[in-house]
């Protein structure tokens, strides 16, 4: 993912550490637009490291990705504020479209403020 989405122009930061992401953001959440976590991480869900991101940042886009969601893990996620759910496998063509729209979306939003 990390490399698909550098290719499609957004510069990545990837970790395969729930906490090892957070401490990254925690130290400087400025530097992320976005956030595309999968929900099974070691360490803490994906679901997990978006509440702790939105404690900070409220509006900051947050992206889950999972092979297979069960119901409630989607309720969760989305009660947490995750933005979008994107499932696997089409998680590369899907998650550039999502990105693109929330990051628009933050854009125009900031714009009409």
């Amino acid at each position: 993912i990390t490399r698909v989405l550098t290719r499609l122009g957004y510069e990545v930061v990837g970790f395969s550490d729930a906490r090892a992401a957070l401490q990254a953001f925690r130290a400087a959440p400025d530097r992320f637009d976005a956030i595309v976590t999968d929900l099974s991480m070691p360490s803490m869900s994906g679901s997990e490291l978006a509440a702790e991101i939105l404690q900070l940042t409220p509006d900051k886009p947050i992206v889950l990705t999972s092979g297979y969601v069960k119901p409630e893990e989607r309720e969760a996620a989305l009660a947490a504020g995750v933005r979008e759910l994107v499932l696997k496998p089409n998680t590369v063509e899907e998650l550039g479209a999502v990105l693109h729209k929330l990051l628009s979306d933050q854009r125009a939003a900031a714009i009409a403020s």
